[in-house]
């Protein structure tokens, strides 16, 4: 039993899902996604201290995304935002589904970046 009343109504939302939420594909994509695997769940700043200055990114044709195949829009910004923290200049993504990652990664590249796909 949690001790903390806050965590365990944390906890119940994540178990009882309620309202519409059930009907939206896009939702429910990433609460399956956030609730599967044994790995701990670490944040971004503590992976790479100073990435909440990292500034802007760019979402090309979010809209064109396959729900359940593409990365969801949380998974490609955090993608983004450390191909850009990181100074990338050269990408090789493997296992291009439909070239959405691709396209989204060569608009956050500088103009001398390059992503290979295979």
């Amino acid at each position: 039993m949690l001790k903390s009343p806050a965590l365990s109504a944390s906890v119940a939302r994540r178990i009882i899902l309620v309202g519409g939420v059930h009907g939206d594909q896009e939702c429910m994509n990433a609460v399956r996604s956030w609730s599967s695997g044994k790995l701990p769940h670490v944040m971004l700043r503590d992976l790479f201290p100073g990435i909440e200055r990292c500034g802007s990114i760019v979402v090309q044709k979010p809209e064109a995304r396959v729900v359940g195949f593409s990365l969801d829009l949380l998974e490609l910004v955090h993608v983004l935002t450390v191909a850009k923290f990181s100074g990338a200049r050269s990408i090789l993504e493997i296992g291009t589904f439909d070239g959405f990652t691709a396209l989204n990664l060569a608009a956050n590249l500088p103009r001398e970046g390059k992503v290979s796909y295979g």
